[in-house]
Order: C-alpha cells, then structure tokens, then sequence
C-alpha cells in the first residue's frame, strides 16, 4: 500500500540524485581530467521499510555475537564444575541488568573508543548490536550450560 509506494518513491528520488551527480563529474572531469570528483550518499530520509531491515539486521548481528560467545563458554560452564562455581557469580550478578541500564553505559564507551574519519560501521548500529549482544548474552550462556 502506501508504504510500499512511499519506499519506492524515495528509491526513484535517491537513483535520481546519484544520477544527477554522475551527470556533473562529468561535465566536470571533461573540463578538468584531474579534478577529484564523488558521489554523495542521498541525503533523503530513510523510509519505514529501510528502517524495519534496519532494526532487523542490528538485532540480528547482535543476537549472533552473543551466541557466537555465549554458546562455547556455556559448553565450557557446562562440562567443568570448578569454571562453573567461578564464572557464576558474573552471571548472576549481570543477568538482571536491564537494557535500559546497558544502554548509556554502551553508548559512552562506543563514543568514547569508537573514533574514526571512515568507520567501518556507525555508532548507532555498534552501540544498538552491543546491547542488544549484553541482553541476549546471559540467557544464551545460561542455558547452554544447563544443557
């Protein structure tokens, strides 16, 4: 419906910018070869569908962090007794924390070790997919070494 033809309109708008300014390096290279040109990102809102794969790949990539960690130090928990009385108290004292209480605190040390010209990734998604990691993380280990 009117989703669909909202998302579609600002796809037809951004292929139409990029094509706007492939248009202009050219007439800009024809008049100087050695001129540096570039193609900008469109600077358009994205559209609630861009948003729902968005949200959907940031909790993915969080989900498979924490069980990329979880899974085999739960399989370690599991099998070793004295790993298990030792790692235990972590566990239970960073189960309960809320998401909530883990945003800020990930929020400010994404900020603050996070620095780069050309980042690989944004800080909004690092710092979504760590949260969404710490949240899933506990229940994940727990009952890996449960069994």
């Amino acid at each position: 419906g009117q989703l669909w033809q909202e998302h579609s309109n600002q796809r037809d708008r951004a292929a139409q910018f990029v094509t706007m300014q492939e248009e202009r390096n050219e007439r800009i290279l024809a008049e100087n070869p050695d001129a540096e040109v570039k193609i900008r990102d469109y600077p358009g809102a994205p559209t609630f569908i861009d948003q729902i794969f968005t949200s959907l790949g940031t909790v993915l990539a969080g989900f498979v962090l924490a069980t990329v960690i979880a899974v085999p130090l739960g399989i370690i928990i599991g099998l070793n007794r004295h790993f298990s009385a030792a790692v235990n108290p972590l566990i239970q004292i960073f189960k309960p924390v809320s998401p909530l209480a883990w945003l800020p605190l990930v929020t400010m040390v994404v900020s603050a070790t996070y620095v780069s010209d050309d980042p690989m990734f944004e800080k909004s998604f690092l710092t979504s997919m760590i949260t969404v990691t710490l949240c899933s993380l506990w229940p994940t280990l727990i009952n890996t070494s449960v069994g």
